[in-house]
């Protein structure tokens, strides 16, 4: 079977300097490669020449990559259709029989055209947007059709009560590839990592007070937080920690590779985010047996559903964070944290072959759906 991954940018976003090893492209990259083992024919398709690390990834994989010469068309109706028809051609090219769309720009230019010739197409809800149900539902006005994967039961739940028909909506949870357990060989006092954008809905802001809060509560004890990802605002955070003085104890180290697969396994990763789907940088820290403290947003309840396994806090509260922080590093100090079971619960349930071998079956029931005889 032919799918093509499908990643349409808008016209101001082509070329623009984003995270896109992580989240959407890293999701697409474990999908690809887990569909090629699988015996699938894979290709990504695309019109945003700044997937570079996306793009070299699948080229190294193997996995054809076209990157549609639409790109360099301004933002109007006009680059909209050359962008249908460079698509079309692609997935005529490459005799593609399912598309796989991994954002709403993307749905907005293959939906027509893969109706128009009887192609299925999915979507991928990689974030929780509004906008989703109000283009179902100026695609379902046009006789149009396209089926949904939720990557966490909160948003198909919530797609489903906003009136998205059930038959258009699946659930299969994000996997990731299993990371090595790495330890440093002298005793280790756990830091705390946070990766992603440094922006406010990541809750930055909030991780940077609980750690003052911490710091009130634990003294010279209080651990050192390291924040890796790239940072649009400027230097808006960095003043923030210094106006808390927290210098010492929070450090930036801008966009990294492979953050949680290089740190110490005994380390913390702290999620503050006030909204997400189903993180990756959990499910790739769970993979290590990494204690993990994150907010109660999208799957992460679902990952973590009880204190074996790391704390979930509400978003948005300084507090509830610093106690989950301080709460998991008593369970470690007092060796009650046991890492083999947050390994095991992401062998069990998050590896990126059990989330291709369940894509691959809401693949199969679609195409019987789009072709019922």
């Amino acid at each position: 079977m032919r799918i093509a991954h499908v990643i349409i940018a808008a016209g101001n976003e082509i070329g623009a300097n984003r995270d896109d090893m992580q989240g959407l492209g890293r999701h697409v990259l474990n999908l690809a490669v887990a569909q090629k083992v699988r015996g699938l024919n894979p290709v990504l398709i695309s019109n945003a020449s700044a997937e570079r690390p996306l793009v070299e990834a699948l080229q190294g994989e193997g996995i054809p990559v076209v990157i549609m010469p639409s790109a360099h068309l301004q933002p109007n109706q006009t680059a909209k259709d050359q962008t249908a028809k460079d698509l079309a051609a692609q997935i005529e090219k490459f005799n593609v029989q399912l598309i796989h769309c991994h954002n709403l720009n993307g749905v907005r230019v293959a939906v027509p055209m893969a109706n128009q010739i009887g192609i299925p197409c999915v979507l991928t809800v990689h974030r929780n947007s509004r906008s989703i149900s109000i283009l179902y539902e100026a695609a379902k006005r046009q006789g149009l059709k396209f089926s949904m994967i939720c990557v966490s039961r909160r948003e198909r739940d919530s797609l489903r009560e906003s009136g998205i028909s059930e038959a258009d909506l699946y659930y299969v949870p994000n996997g990731t590839r299993s990371l090595p357990v790495h330890q440093l060989p002298e005793p280790h006092y756990p830091d705390l990592t946070l990766v992603g954008r440094i922006i406010l809905i990541k809750g930055v802001d909030v991780a940077i007070l609980a750690m003052a809060e911490l710091r009130r509560r634990l003294g010279p004890d209080v651990p050192v937080l390291n924040v890796y990802g790239v940072d649009p605002s400027g230097n808006y955070f960095r003043e923030m920690v210094h106006a808390v003085g927290l210098d010492d104890i929070v450090r930036f180290h801008g966009f990294k590779l492979d953050v949680i697969e290089h740190c110490d396994s005994r380390d913390i990763l702290v999620m503050p985010s006030r909204s997400e789907t189903g993180p990756i940088v959990v499910l790739e820290a769970m993979s290590r047996g990494m204690p993990i403290v994150a907010t109660e947003v999208g799957e992460v309840t679902e990952m973590l559903p009880d204190p074996r396994y790391g704390r979930v806090v509400r978003p948005d509260s300084v507090v509830a964070l610093a106690d989950g922080i301080e709460s998991l590093l008593k369970d470690i100090s007092d060796g009650h944290f046991d890492p083999s079971l947050v390994i095991e619960r992401h062998r069990s349930r998050y590896t990126v072959e059990k989330m291709a071998e369940d894509v691959e079956t809401v693949y199969k029931q679609v195409l019987v759906n789009n072709n019922p005889y």
